[in-house]
């Protein structure tokens, strides 16, 4: 029969086999090296788990297993086989005993493994030397570290390997070209960190005939953001439910098991799209992020409200999922946590201190995880962006440190397209132009619905002096673009290139509507871009006005002596003359 359950066990710390469970930091393996580390598992297959180690060897019935994971729910039994087989390939990998969880059939499930509660605290009885609790994510003050001795051996490993077969790939695009494209995997459906659902938006006109206005702005952002495979997010025939209702954010967070709600309302008017648009944290009802907008109503104007949206919506739950890592387990943060933290807005904004903390935070990441391709991806991008942006101490080290990171990436996925975009995105950073060109035209050939691709092959196209041809790859790549794929780089691109072929009007609107896409205090490039077309033009005042502007926040690129060792300007100096009239100052 059925067993109750002891709550009593909650407040244990509770060790079997080489796992230990803490009902307030999750469950934890201990490592060859005797180290606690934490274990990605589902919210709903860990309340599961805990409902079975309560029952202290009882028979626990899959009703009372559904009621503990999915509260007030009707669902089917299948979900619960679902996060009954993620435990036990979880739990009993390399176990030769049989199963920790036992199934008896048609009646239910139990935990068959005695379970010894630890002295006091999560590591009591533990050699200190072999504790390894993280520090919280504190971004004000993070150290520069560097690259696991280990991760350095394997990849000088790799790199001797790669030399005696012959060297990099790239020295013959034949494997390139026939590379399948492939996504970078994505979360798992038990990895809920900023899961969203896109709420019906409002008619604000009172006008019944505008319905659809609302309807369609809301569908469009929860299409934007279901682009992005690393971003759970309800089906809008789902979230249609609540249409005319008013929402509890809270219940709804609770019964779909989402993080984030984006509310809204819209009308036309006079030729005009009007409306709001809001993201809130469901746990506590919290308002992250609100933006209103009286844009014109065109298809252009439409999409950038869409990407403002969305984007908004990604960056807001990328910075709260980083503080509630940082609140609910500070000691104990897994290798997305550290993740979070890099890309979290108060590392935003390209500096030479911001680029190193995000580095820093990277390498936890892959300290926990060496193979972790995402983390190996972005460590390539940030030492390249270190040498592009100019803020490299030493720009030869830093390629090293990118190119051996990438190839390490690619050498664990093969067909991964985004470490093959790092690896060009190095290729550009080292001005191996031509080889980073033929690596992402055989990406294109391959798969040409790739953002980055065209964006990446159109700034090498514009460097070397094309611009009309590049404005037609910016062009694929603004039509091709989903979440992640810096949508406000993109316009900026095409704002260099109208720039470059001396469409100063045309430059001019569309960088005063990408500098809208950027915090108050970045985008030094678009910036730029708009000023030395306003002076190029003619509109001596309005250049000298904005280049004050300008000049009022901290710049990285507010001097002559940083632009003028960009390739862009180095391509077009005409443009630099512009900007030393508008007054930009020498050093």
């Amino acid at each position: 029969m059925s067993v109750t359950s002891d709550p009593g066990l909650r407040d244990a710390v509770l060790r079997f086999g080489v796992f230990s469970l803490d009902h307030h930091r999750g469950l934890s393996r201990r490592n060859a090296s005797g180290n606690w580390l934490p274990v990605v598992i589902g919210a709903r297959a860990l309340d599961v788990f805990r409902t079975l180690v309560e029952a202290r060897g009882g028979l626990v019935t899959k009703q009372a297993l559904m009621e503990a994971a999915w509260p007030g729910m009707a669902v089917e039994d299948s979900n619960l086989s679902v996060q009954i087989a993620a435990l036990r390939k979880l739990l009993d990998e390399g176990r030769a005993e049989g199963s920790y969880i036992q199934n008896v059939i048609g009646r239910g499930y139990r935990f068959v493994e005695k379970m010894t509660p630890a002295e006091t605290g999560f590591d009591a009885g533990m050699p200190a030397e072999q504790a390894v609790p993280l520090p919280p994510i504190i971004v004000a003050a993070i150290p520069k570290r560097h690259i696991p001795a280990r991760l350095m051996v394997a990849l000088a490993a790799l790199a001797l390997v790669l030399a005696v077969a012959g060297g990099w790939m790239l020295r013959d695009l034949t494997l390139a070209t026939t590379l399948a494209p492939t996504r970078a995997a994505a979360y798992s459906p038990q990895d809920r960190r900023r899961s969203v659902i896109v709420l019906p938006f409002e008619n604000s006109s009172g006008d019944p005939s505008q319905d659809d206005i609302a309807a369609s702005l809301a569908r469009d952002v929860a299409d934007w953001i279901a682009r992005d495979d690393t971003t759970p997010i309800v089906p809008m025939a789902t979230a249609a439910a609540y249409r005319g209702r008013t929402p509890d954010l809270r219940a709804i967070g609770r019964e779909h098991d989402v993080h984030f709600a984006i509310t809204g309302n819209a009308r036309r008017e006079g030729g005009r799209l009007i409306g709001t648009a809001t993201v809130y944290e469901t746990q506590d009802v919290r308002q992250l992020w609100s933006r209103t907008f009286d844009i014109a109503d065109r298809p252009d104007e439409w999409k950038l409200l869409i990407i403002s949206i969305a984007g908004g919506s990604s960056q807001v739950s990328v910075d709260a999922e980083a503080e509630r890592a940082r609140r609910e387990h500070p000691n104990q943060l897994d290798k997305r946590d550290f993740m979070l933290a890099a890309l979290a807005t108060p590392l935003t904004g390209g500096s030479k201190a911001n680029t190193l903390a995000q580095i820093a935070l990277i390498q936890r990441a892959l300290e926990l995880d060496p193979d972790f391709v995402g983390a190996l991806r972005e460590l390539a991008r940030k030492y390249a962006d270190l040498v592009n942006s100019l803020n490299s101490s030493n720009p030869e080290e830093d390629l090293e440190k990118a190119t051996m990171a990438v190839d390490r990436a690619l050498a664990l996925r093969p067909n991964d397209f985004q470490a093959l975009r790092e690896k060009a995105n190095v290729l550009r950073a080292q001005g191996r132009l031509d080889e980073a060109a033929a690596l992402l035209r055989a990406l294109i050939a391959r798969d040409p619905t790739q953002a980055m691709r065209h964006r990446e092959l159109g700034l090498i196209t514009l460097w070397l002096g094309h611009p009309d041809e590049a404005l037609k790859m910016f062009a694929t790549a603004r039509g091709l673009a989903v979440m992640g794929d810096g949508v406000e780089s993109i316009e900026m691109n095409i704002a260099h290139g109208l720039l470059a072929s001396g469409r100063f009007d045309e430059a001019i609107e569309q960088a005063r509507r990408t500098i809208a896409l950027f915090p108050s205090d970045g985008g030094d490039p678009i910036w730029l871009t708009l000023i030395a077309a306003e002076e190029a033009s003619g509109r001596d005042a309005a250049a000298r006005a904005d280049m004050r502007t300008f000049l009022s926040s901290p710049r990285q690129l507010g001097s002559m002596a940083k632009i003028e060792k960009l390739r862009f300007f180095i391509a077009y100096p005409k443009l630099r003359d512009s900007l030393r009239r508008a007054g930009l100052p020498e050093t």
